[in-house]
């Protein structure tokens, strides 16, 4: 599978988990549907900050370590984080992994 194909399945999966999460009873107060949830994930992946309801106040503790939690896999990059905790258990990148981060760094 090609970088890019790859990167966007895992974006495309962090959003649909972060959407079933945020939409949780756990994750909000009462007033977030479904769309809303999914619009919110998909803007925390995406990191463009567009929000359909104040985070503050309509998602509760969980929501929003969820919602921070997806800024920080879409934001930086999963492929950054992945790299850095391979480093620090002492794990080899090797060339495939390599492309995959240069794509997600470059064009991310």
């Amino acid at each position: 599978m090609q970088p890019p194909a790859l990167l966007s399945l895992f974006h495309m999966g962090f959003i649909i988990l972060g959407a079933i999460l945020l939409w949780l009873p756990i994750s909000h107060h009462g007033d977030i549907g479904l769309g809303e949830a999914l619009f919110a994930s998909t803007s925390a992946v995406t990191v463009t900050g567009l929000v359909l309801a104040d985070t503050g106040t309509a998602f509760t503790g969980f929501g929003q370590a969820v919602i921070a939690v997806l800024i920080q896999l879409g934001g930086p990059g999963l492929m950054t984080f992945a790299v850095l905790l391979l480093g620090a258990r002492g794990i080899p990148v090797g060339m495939p992994q390599r492309l995959i981060l240069r794509e997600d760094t470059c064009h991310g």
